[in-house]
């Protein structure tokens, strides 16, 4: 079954049939600028339970690139220049502010403290000595200077040991 292949035609390497081309989608990446695989066979491999997981891997390992961030901000920003997109987050923003009220202030307290001096983020968290991005951490929010630096991770279980309670 040695059969010569025109410059039109290509062999699938899944299911090793001679098709024309235009049954490749294109890939600029390979030699022949086509999938090695032809359509149907591509088709069914994606509807196939395997096949759908390896998509969803090379769709995280794409929005993780570089070219994938970029393309990601470029539809966010699109989205947020949206009417409608700004009006919603203006609501829920309202809401919000008007239900954390004490809240907002204890952290406007804070951020203003730290500006001036009054209080020194520390580099590493009080719970677990973590360096990195430090939290000022409230246990009572009527006394916005007391706070607790936490790493974002003690931080977060911290509230959902709290939630769970």
């Amino acid at each position: 079954m040695n059969a010569t292949l025109t410059m039109t035609e290509k062999r699938c390497s899944r299911c090793g049939q001679i098709k024309s081309l235009e049954e490749f989608s294109r890939n600029r990446n390979l030699p022949l600028g086509r999938n090695s695989w032809c359509r149907k066979c591509f088709a069914a491999h994606s509807r196939s339970p395997k096949g759908r997981i390896s998509q969803a891997r090379r769709s995280r390992k794409y929005q993780r690139s570089e070219k994938g961030r970029v393309s990601g901000r470029r539809s966010d920003r699109k989205y947020r220049q949206q009417a409608e997109h700004r009006e919603k987050r203006a609501q829920i923003f309202t809401k919000y502010n008007a239900s954390h009220v004490k809240e907002n202030r204890a952290k406007g307290k804070v951020r203003y403290a730290i500006a001036k001096g009054l209080l020194i983020r520390p580099n590493v968290c009080s719970n677990c000595g973590r360096k990195g991005r430090i939290n000022a951490h409230h246990e009572d929010y009527d006394k916005p200077l007391q706070v607790d630096w936490l790493c974002e991770t003690c931080h977060r279980l911290l509230h959902a040991q709290r939630r769970m309670a």
